[in-house]
């Protein structure tokens, strides 16, 4: 099985790093990749990302919602058919003192991951997790301090 894993510290409670994340309407706001996130936060919705990809063109990908446990963990699976290949992305909200340690873990499996996913390849998409972890970061500190 293939994996990619980050982790980042966050000075802002739980409720809000889980807020944002499950914000999927705001993600074009902050997110440096998201053009536009549909879908609701519930259990079995149906996601639909639209990025740029690395040549400039846009792409849309699909995932379903399959874990919300409110201020520790959010989930979502996305694939092709039949197990060829699948992902399941998550994020593991942990309470510290003055913040959250947030775990951003990506899992492939099915016959097509060695295929799909060589080492060049999960290594741009882990600068890609850095990326976005850093961008929730900075949301989730300023709401903290807006609120303060």
């Amino acid at each position: 099985m293939k994996r990619i894993a980050t982790s980042i510290e966050i000075a802002a409670a739980p409720s809000v790093v889980y807020t944002v994340l499950t914000n999927f309407s705001a993600y074009p706001q902050w997110s440096p990749f998201f053009e536009q996130v549909y879908g609701e936060a519930k259990v079995g919705s149906a996601l639909e990302f639209v990025f740029g990809g690395t040549n400039g063109k846009r792409r849309t990908s699909r995932a379903r919602l399959v874990e919300l446990a409110p201020m520790r963990r959010v989930a979502w699976q996305g694939g092709l058919p039949f197990g060829l290949f699948s992902g399941v992305h998550s994020f593991d909200i942990v309470e510290r003192a003055g913040g959250s340690l947030v775990h951003d873990v990506e899992a492939f499996a099915g016959v097509l991951a060695a295929f799909m996913l060589n080492e060049r390849r999960l290594a741009l998409q882990r600068q890609g997790f850095i990326a976005f972890d850093g961008a929730l970061k900075k949301r989730c500190e300023a709401l903290t301090e807006a609120a303060a």
